[in-house]
């Protein structure tokens, strides 16, 4: 059985903050986009800032915009962007701006995708299929990345989907207090994910509900698929204390496998 590992080292400056994303939009704002068939997650300001820069609406619908551009500060982008899915089609994009748009331009330049001025501050284009686009708006560069609708769901409760919430039981995953904890359940649900795969020849799905969850070390192993519905979070720990001294590198000091 194969298990598969990411390398890990940190030094005494030891930070990790990285985010797996997919996050749920609240009932109104959802039920809104998926009448018109857009579908968005909704980014809490405690997970990501959004920005005050643009409005960006993809046919009418408003679309939560992320913050990237804290210059100064280590981690962050450079850019704004968004993200969106829905099915086949044109799809209108407007941005409107904090400030007065004096120059905007679509990139790729081989699209050769027209924009549409409505007044000083409005600009309006169409994305025609699902692409990843950048809008540099008086020099500042913003991502609208359209993705395919989702298919193939997995339903927890299904035969060959284990649901880490079954292994989670009562403890709260919110809390970064109990993240050795946390991965030791969702590992239980990998493994279970893996031993039915191995059995079965078909992958074992491990599904992970909407919700945040801190997490240390954990093993993805093989015959396995990791389904993050939306609104869930796994947030890996800034604390050093919650990962396993795996090894000892002279050039790069202590390090753990991930």
């Amino acid at each position: 059985m194969i298990t598969a590992k990411i390398q890990l080292q940190y030094s005494k400056s030891f930070l990790i903050f990285l985010i797996i994303a997919l996050l749920s939009c609240s009932s109104g704002k959802i039920d809104a986009a998926q009448d018109k068939g857009i579908f968005f997650n909704e980014i809490p300001a405690n997970i990501h800032p959004l920005t005050d820069l643009y409005k960006i609406y993809a046919n009418e619908v408003e679309l939560p915009v992320i913050d990237g551009m804290k210059s100064g500060q280590s981690g962050y982008l450079g850019y704004n962007y968004t993200t969106f899915w829905c099915s086949a089609g044109d799809v209108t994009i407007k941005i409107k701006a904090k400030d007065k748009i004096n120059s905007i331009s679509v990139h790729p330049y081989k699209l050769e995708i027209p924009v549409t001025k409505i007044d000083d501050y409005t600009c309006s284009f169409v994305m025609k299929t699902d692409y990843y686009l950048f809008v540099k708006i008086n020099g500042r560069r913003v991502v609208i990345a359209r993705d395919k609708a989702e298919t193939d769901v997995p339903l927890p409760g299904t035969i060959g989907v284990f649901n880490i919430a079954d292994d989670l039981k009562t403890l709260n995953a919110t809390s970064q207090l109990n993240t050795r904890k946390v991965a030791e359940a969702i590992q239980q649900t990998v493994d279970k994910a893996s031993a039915y795969g191995t059995e079965t020849g078909i992958q074992g799905i491990v599904y992970v509900p909407k919700g945040l969850y801190y997490m240390g070390n954990l093993k993805l192993k093989s015959n396995t698929a990791l389904y993050l519905a939306p609104g869930s979070v796994i947030r890996f720990s800034d604390n050093k204390t919650d990962y396993r001294h795996d090894f000892t590198k002279k050039s790069r000091g202590e390090g753990t496998w991930w």
